[in-house]
């Protein structure tokens, strides 16, 4: 393992949760973005992440990269919501019976995986600055 090893899984904790945080504005960005009847409507996006390691074996083995440590991003996806139908008969987008079709977002939802994300980026952030805290103080061992 390199010495830098530590800061690396950390880096990739806080580029993941970064992802996390931007898709999370986005969705509340645009909670009552409305399209014209018949159109799509915008749904929620979230990430996908597992953890970068391929397994113990591999890791024992030495076999290291900058992809098998720390936090990998495997995908950002849809949630498969139907729209928030709201009657608005004067809406110019509204539909025939009078019903626009808004994203299914729950802003307080929003909020909470905002919030996380925000706490998780900060905890791999201390870590970050722990390890390289370590390092430098190796640093001042080595020239005593």
């Amino acid at each position: 393992m390199s010495i830098f090893s530590g800061m690396e899984i950390s880096a990739s904790g806080m580029k993941a949760e970064r992802t996390r945080l931007d898709l999370t504005s986005l969705n509340i960005a645009n909670v009552n973005n409305v399209n014209e009847a018949g159109s799509p409507v915008y749904k929620a996006k979230r990430v996908v992440t597992s953890e970068g390691s391929t397994g113990f074996k591999t890791f024992l083995s030495g076999v290291r990269t900058s992809e098998n440590l720390g936090v990998k991003i495997n995908s950002i996806y849809e949630e498969p919501t139907n729209p928030r139908l709201v009657y608005e008969p004067n809406h110019p987008f509204a539909n025939k019976e009078g019903y626009v079709a808004y994203p299914d977002i729950n802003v307080l939802e929003e909020m909470v995986h905002s919030i996380t994300a925000s706490r998780s980026y900060d905890a791999n952030l201390t870590a970050f600055n722990e390890s390289k805290r370590m390092i430098n103080k190796a640093m001042d061992i080595g020239k005593a």
